[in-house]
Order: structure tokens, then sequence, then C-alpha cells
């Protein structure tokens, strides 16, 4: 669903790329191969700069940023293999390379870019439970949560096996005016024409559900409480004045961060998942929508766009984050880096394998 080559074969006609298009329609295809570029350049180095910055920094290796990197490792996968493949749609459509390199790369290429949706969702409940427990449990010792190596075990292996499909229905077909197409063969599953489009249906139905419906409620669920706590919550013991400030600035940015990386997933997403919606439920009313130009492009590139976004948001909403980013760009221009000037760590800091350990009477954002 990452991209535009999940209709059902035979039934809905994806999008292609017009062999003729008319000035308009030129144009807007280069805006749109030019706003590739931009998120390309600021998912591909954002997230990388995010992955370096937690596995050089011994300081930034908490299981909140552990579990950051799993989401920017899916981002970055996006920026590689999906933002180019999307772009060669623009001009080519579903031209692919034709013999067992072509069906290879067909299936991974497919594969890949959809494996970061799921692990982005199972990785924000896993940050949702994170932040449940620190916050309203600060000492209770949840070990599954902790240990980073079994959490993203857990989601890579998760996310594999409910887009295992992919590699089994993504192929390389050839057309009739000779060239070879990459796209889903639903025909692998059956020979029956309403089969195919039920099967289909019901896969991507499911996938709405399971990969987004429940997992935002579930967050949901989970950060009421802990935006109710965070605004009542008092430090344990003696606090001054500015202790008391410090710590509401760390309560709203905390909250604040959190708030805008899931409202940021679940609008840039909700198109791509109406799309496909439309196209099972209501066919006449999609194939309507086709007509105007790069409607379905805009909607794909717009959850494109999240793997783009999200390096930005914990780089500018997140302090340490922030600082570390910041000193990537003095070495870069050869200049020094500075100190962290961050002294106050928060009241609870879960450690990476173990519970959790009460550190001192302080706080600042995570």
């Amino acid at each position: 669903m990452a991209t535009n080559n999940t209709s059902a074969e035979g039934l809905i006609n994806a999008t292609q790329a017009s062999p003729t298009l008319s000035p308009l329609q030129k144009g807007v295809t280069v805006w749109m191969t030019l706003a590739y570029v931009v998120i390309f350049v600021f998912g591909f180095f954002g997230n990388a700069c995010v992955i370096y910055i937690v596995a050089t920094q011994r300081r930034m290796k908490s299981t909140f940023n552990f579990l950051i990197v799993n989401m920017a490792i899916g981002d970055f996968l996006v920026s590689l293999f999906i933002m180019p493949t999307e772009v060669k749609f623009l001009y080519l459509g579903q031209t692919w390379f034709s013999g067992g390199f072509g069906s290879v790369t067909c299936k991974f290429v497919n594969f890949a870019g959809v494996l970061s949706i799921a692990a982005t969702v199972i990785t924000l409940i896993f940050i949702s439970l994170d932040r449940f427990f620190a916050i309203l449990h600060p000492f209770a010792d949840v070990p599954v949560i902790r240990n980073t190596k079994l959490v993203t075990t857990v989601i890579w292996i998760s996310s594999s096996l409910y887009f295992s499909l992919y590699l089994v229905l993504f192929d390389t077909v050839p057309e009739p005016d000779g060239k070879w197409h990459c796209k889903m063969v639903w025909s692998y599953l059956s020979q029956n024409r309403n089969t195919r489009f039920q099967i289909a249906r019901a896969y991507f139905v499911t996938l709405f559900v399971v990969l987004y419906l429940f997992p935002l409620a579930v967050i949901a669920g989970l950060y009421i409480p802990i935006g109710r706590r965070l605004w009542s919550r008092e430090i344990p013991g003696e606090s001054t004045a500015t202790q008391k400030r410090q710590n509401r600035s760390s309560k709203r940015k905390v909250l604040r961060m959190l708030i805008i990386v899931v409202m940021t997933f679940a609008l840039c997403w909700l198109p791509s998942h109406v799309m496909h919606l439309l196209s099972y439920f209501f066919t006449e009313e999609y194939r309507s929508l086709l007509a105007v130009g790069h409607v379905e492009t805009s909607f794909y590139f717009l959850s494109h766009a999240n793997s783009a976004i999200n390096p930005c948001l914990y780089i500018f909403l997140n302090q340490r984050f922030n600082h570390e980013f910041k000193n990537i760009l003095r070495c870069i221009c050869c200049r020094p880096p500075k100190d962290d000037v961050i002294k106050d760590k928060s009241v609870y800091q879960a450690s990476t394998t173990g519970g959790t350990i009460l550190l001192r009477k302080h706080s600042s954002s995570t």
C-alpha cells in the first residue's frame, strides 16, 4: 500500500503514467518530482542523523531513544527504496526490469517499503507503553518493555510476517506492449476474478484496522492518562520554584512531542488508507477520483512525507537530539562541538536492559 501498484489485478486499474501528458500534467509531474527530491533529502539524511546520534552518543542510549531509532530505520528504508520508485512511477508507470533480477527487485523494493509501516505503528505502541510505565508506574518492573533487543526483534519479525504476503504477490508480469510491470499478482492466490477481489478487499480492510485504527485507539488510551499525570504530578521530595518551572516546561515538551508524532502519522497515512477502501468498496467513485491528475500520487506522497517529517520532529522537539544535531553541523563546518549543557536528568531514567532507576529530583525533556 505504500506505492501505486497494489490494486487487485484485472479488477481495478491502478494509475499509470500517461505517455502523452498535457502541459499542465507535465508541470505537475515536475513539481511532484521536486517535492520528492526535498522529502528524500530530509528523510535520508535526517533519519541517518538520528540513527548516528543514538549509535555514537552514550548519553542517548535509552529505551525511548532506541525505539525512536527503530522508527528512523523504517523511515530510512522508505527514503531509500520507495521515494525513488515513486519518482520513476511519475514518468514510467509500473514499468520494471524483466527476468529474475526484475522479479527479485520488484519483491524486495515493495516489501522493504511497506515494512516501515508496520514497524512504525508497532514502535509507536511500544513508545506509548514505555512512557506509560515511566510516568504512571515508574517503579514497576517491566523487563519486556526495557529489553531493547527483545523489543526490536518483536518489531521487525512481526512487521515482516504481516507483510510477507508482499513477497509472494509482487512480481513482474509482461504487458501487451512488450514491457514488464511490477505489481501485485492476486491471481497467484486464486484464478477466480471475484475471489481475488474479495481476498484483496479483506486484506486491505484488515490492514486498515490492524495497522491504523486499533493502534491509534491503544495509543490514545495510553496517552490520555499520561497527559493527566503530566499536568498534575509533583516531583518526589522537596522542590524549589525553579525546579517546578523546569518540571512544568518539561511536561509540556514531552507531551507535545508525543502528540505531534502520533498525529502526524495519523494524518499522513489516512489518505492512503482511504484510497484503498474507496478502491474496494466504492469502485466507481475511485475511478472518478483517478480521473483527476496526480490525486492518487499526491495521497501517496503525503504518506511518504511522514518519513521525512519524523526526524525533523525528533530534532526540533527534543533538546538532546537538537543539541547533538547542531554538533554534527559544527563538525561539518569544521567547528568544535559544544559540550552538553543539559545537565538535568528526568526523574526516572529507564535502563536499556532492566527496570527503572530513581536518579535525582530534577526533570528535563526526555
